[in-house]
């Protein structure tokens, strides 16, 4: 009897590891970011995450992970200073944009990343993006549609994609990307691995990205 135990307790054993076994290969995203809360170089694994919009210097000094919102007003304003830090200092810094939108503070978050993503696909993520961040009251599906006709897109594929939700598992990895480095709102940035969360000012911000050099 207790031989049978013992194979019956092996046998389970073994199914559970399976089924363990299944998970991480369906999952596979959520599997490999586990512990990177606890990472010395946050922005080591983020350097490498694929499809992010990246505007700036092709070899820059400072690299700005930015995790905005366009429905958030402050995420918004925060991105306007970093366009103003591009402009200033276009050989030395870089921005990469991921989306971490709050559709409960704003219904319209995830709909605004999700069509920025359907531009992305045109190459015109950064001229849609330059829009959406003046436009935070009118966000709708209306303004993403004259955006799309204003920035010569191929209307019917960008419809289409905004229609289909077909950019939504890129926003998806981001906010999965943001809660294993602990992000828990919009704005947040990383700048050369220094994590900056919440509102700063356009002065605050240049002082980081020097001291970060």
């Amino acid at each position: 009897m207790r031989t049978k135990n013992i194979i019956i307790g092996f046998s389970s054993i073994m199914i559970l590891i399976f089924l363990i076994m299944v998970f991480a290969m369906n999952r596979g995203d959520s599997i490999q970011l586990t512990g990177l809360q606890n990472t010395q170089n946050p922005t080591t694994y983020l350097a490498t995450s694929d499809n992010s919009p990246i505007s700036g210097a092709d070899d820059p000094k400072i690299v700005i992970y930015f995790f905005g919102d366009f429905g958030n007003t402050t995420s918004n304003t925060i991105s306007s200073y970093i366009k103003t830090m591009l402009e200033k200092y276009p050989n030395d810094l870089a921005v990469v944009w991921k989306d971490y939108p709050n559709a409960t503070l704003n219904d319209q978050s995830l709909n605004a990343a999700i069509a920025a993503r359907c531009a992305q696909k045109q190459d015109k993520f950064w001229e849609f993006h330059d829009i959406l961040i003046d436009n935070t009251d009118l966000l709708s599906n209306d303004l993403y549609g004259q955006l799309a006709s204003q920035l010569d897109l191929w209307e019917w594929s960008f419809n289409r994609c905004v229609e289909k939700q077909k950019t939504l598992s890129l926003v998806q990895d981001d906010i999965l990307i943001a809660h294993e480095l602990s992000v828990i709102a919009s704005p947040t940035l990383f700048i050369n691995n220094k994590p900056i969360s919440g509102y700063i000012s356009k002065q605050e911000l240049e002082q980081l990205i020097l001291t970060a050099q």
